[in-house]
């Protein structure tokens, strides 16, 4: 098997079919389809249970729910092929991706591949997104102009942050995701692909647009949740004991993703009237956030950005929600 393509699949009912079939539909044809459900709790299962016995590509794992990180795990621990390819429930693929991704293997044999986005509004408008590095191949010295882009410069820089859109060697990628804890709903990505960057022996980059991205209101990623500021933590130890030995750049690029994390899930609290989200934080700052937040640097940054930043890293939390909260009146 060349391709396995892994589908978590939780309440995306509305979206499912035109995923599964943007996937069946490809014209490159060796690839097994792996529908993971999380314990839906609505017609999904049903619909799996549906192309599973139509389409002899088609596998499928009912289990019960345990979040994004776990449909993923047991999605690759079943998959054959010897590259493995993400696609969420509620987005699709382009007709050419397997295709181009096959063609880029057969030529320059990379352990990644990256492809531009194509992020899809509910209000009809589209926008692509091309990594922020040229196209081309990425090995030995060259692979540091990845790696320093792969989670945040100075400046606000780095590569797209998700599993999907993108091409894995099945023998790089496995250990990495199964080794992502569970409970981190927010960052779950980063803590899969940062690693996967960082010990990869090459990475092609690639400005094709293969991946339509669906971007709603009512996604996950979209809501204030106080245990994502637990989560960015598990994230960020996860990431300094992934990439133990590498360089100070790196340690510093995680001080900033941990601290910019924290920046605007705060600064959406904030935003959003979220009275305790003050006192949450400060549960955790000694323990939590203050390493990451006191050493991070920033450059060019917006004047707002930059004082609720200088709030925080003097520990004055409730400062910070104040003046944010102040912000969001004005701009009100």
């Amino acid at each position: 098997m060349f391709f396995s393509v892994i589908v978590p699949v939780y309440g995306v009912e509305k979206y499912l079919r035109e995923c599964v079939d943007s996937i069946l539909s490809q014209d490159f044809a060796d690839f097994e389809l792996i529908l993971v459900d999380d314990g839906s709790p609505d017609a999904c299962p049903k619909i799996c249970d549906e192309y599973a016995a139509k389409d002899g590509r088609v596998k499928v794992i009912h289990k019960e729910n345990g979040g994004l990180v776990s449909a993923r795990k047991a999605g690759i621990e079943a998959a054959a092929g010897d590259y493995i390819i993400n696609v969420d429930g509620d987005d699709s693929v382009r007709d050419e991706y397997f295709a181009e991704a096959s063609r880029i293997i057969g030529e320059y044999d990379p352990d990644v591949i990256t492809f531009a986005i194509n992020y899809a509004y509910e209000d009809g408008k589209s926008v692509r997104d091309t990594e922020p590095v040229p196209v081309g191949l990425y090995r030995g010295e060259s692979k540091r102009t990845i790696t320093d882009k792969m989670l945040l410069t100075p400046d606000m820089k780095h590569m797209h942050y998700y599993v999907w859109g993108k091409v894995f060697r099945r023998g790089t990628v496995k250990a990495l995701q199964v080794a992502v804890n569970t409970e981190i709903s927010m960052g779950e990505d980063v803590c899969c692909l940062i690693p996967t960057y960082f010990h990869a022996e090459s990475i092609y980059v690639s400005d094709v647009s293969v991946y339509n991205c669906r971007c709603r209101a009512e996604s996950m990623s979209r809501k204030f949740n106080p245990n994502h500021f637990r989560e960015i933590v598990l994230g960020a130890d996860l990431l300094e004991r992934s990439l133990a030995g590498a360089s100070d750049d790196i340690t510093e690029q995680i001080d900033r993703y941990a601290a910019f994390m924290c920046f605007v899930l705060f600064c959406s609290a904030a935003e959003a009237g979220y009275r305790d989200a003050a006192n949450t934080l400060r549960k955790m700052w000694k323990d939590g956030f203050e390493k990451y937040v006191k050493k991070a640097r920033f450059d060019g940054i917006t004047v707002k950005s930059r004082t609720a930043m200088f709030l925080l890293k003097r520990g004055r939390i409730n400062a910070a929600y104040g003046f944010l909260r102040f912000c969001k009146k004005i701009k009100r």
